[in-house]
C-alpha cells in the first residue's frame, strides 16, 4: 500500500514539473535538454560574430530538436552549441586584447601631437 502511494505521488511531483521529460530509452524522469540560446546570441552579437553564428544555427537545431522529443539529438546539439559559443567568446576576447595591444603600441611609437595652431 506505501509503495502505491509514493509511486501516486511521484506521477503527479512528475506531471507539475513541465521542464522534465521522460526518454524513451530510460525509465527515468531527467531534465529537459538546454540549446543554450542566450549564450549564443551573446556570443554571436557581443564577441567574434562568425563563430557565434555556428553557434546560433546549433542552438537552433537543438531547440527545434527538443521540440520534436528527439532529446538525445538536443542535449548533443546543445552541448555543439555551448562548446563553440565559449569559443567565440574565447577568441572574441582574445581579439579586443590584441587590438588594444596594438594601438596601445602604435600610441607609443607613433605618439599623441596636436595639431599646430
Amino acid at each position: 500500500m506505501n509503495s502505491k502511494a509514493n509511486d501516486i505521488d511521484y506521477q503527479q511531483h512528475a506531471q507539475e514539473h513541465r521542464d522534465l521529460f521522460q526518454d524513451s530509452d530510460s525509465p527515468f524522469i531527467q531534465e529537459r535538454p538546454s540549446s543554450y540560446g542566450a549564450l549564443a546570441c551573446i556570443s554571436t552579437f557581443l564577441c567574434f560574430c562568425p563563430v557565434g553564428l555556428a553557434a546560433l544555427f546549433y542552438s537552433c537545431r537543438a531547440r527545434f530538436a527538443k521540440d520534436e522529443g528527439n532529446f538525445a539529438e538536443a542535449r548533443t546539439l546543445g552541448r555543439n552549441a555551448r562548446d563553440i559559443a565559449v569559443a567565440s567568446l574565447i577568441l572574441g576576447i582574445f581579439l579586443i586584447l590584441v587590438a588594444v595591444l596594438i594601438v596601445v603600441l602604435l600610441w607609443q611609437t607613433v605618439g599623441f601631437k596636436r595639431p599646430l595652431q
